[in-house]
């Protein structure tokens, strides 16, 4: 299992939420990558996230059909959006939940 907390330091990244039975990615960032994990398994239990589309899916699949996955962690914070963003291009011909 990944550590996500370094020295009680929030650890900051750019993650996916992959359903794999579509591969469908919703795409973020977050300076806490546990805590926003936490925030997005919590609204999509309780059928309130705010990206509908992704909502959908997962009351269709099913929690066991997603996968939260840390594509990279920075080192910096101030570089979270422009990692973000070379991820969303890079997925931009894939199929998707956001952009």
């Amino acid at each position: 299992k990944k550590k996500y907390m370094k020295n009680n330091k929030a650890i900051p990244g750019v993650y996916i939420i992959k359903n794999i039975i579509t591969s469908k990615v919703y795409v973020g960032s977050s300076f806490n990558i546990l805590k926003r994990f936490n925030e997005h398994n919590g609204c999509l239990k309780k059928n309130k996230h705010h990206n509908k589309h992704l909502q959908n899916s997962y009351n269709k699949h099913g929690k066991e059909n997603f996968s939260f996955i840390i594509l990279e962690t920075v080192l910096s914070e101030r570089h979270i959006i422009a990692f973000e963003q070379s991820y969303l291009d890079y997925y931009k011909k894939l199929p998707r939940w956001s952009l």
